[in-house]
């Protein structure tokens, strides 16, 4: 299971890698593809995850009201019906 192999080789700089996946990150370093857009400022990135720690980090506000945007039915102006529960405007956002 865990043997240390790494049979996936950069053609470029000859590192190895244990999965083809890990493989396929590391050489856009190299081509420079970044597949990745964020959907509020269309940045480009290289991989899922620096692409979720940008929105995170730069578009929190942004994506809470997507979110609430996206929610089904809204009561009235302070409160989000979520079905079972609800929430109030300023635990979503975290004011």
């Amino acid at each position: 299971v865990h043997s240390g192999e790494r049979p996936y080789k950069c053609c470029y700089c000859n590192k190895a890698f244990t999965a083809s996946s890990i493989l396929r990150t590391h050489i856009r370093q190299h081509s420079g593809e970044k597949p990745f857009k964020c959907k509020f400022c269309w940045k480009p990135f290289a991989s899922h995850a620096a692409h979720d720690s940008h929105v995170r980090r730069t578009h929190s506000l942004e994506s809470k009201l997507m979110n609430v945007n996206q929610t089904p039915q809204v009561n009235n102006i302070s409160t989000l019906s979520t079905g079972d529960s609800n929430l109030h405007w300023n635990e979503i956002l975290n004011l």
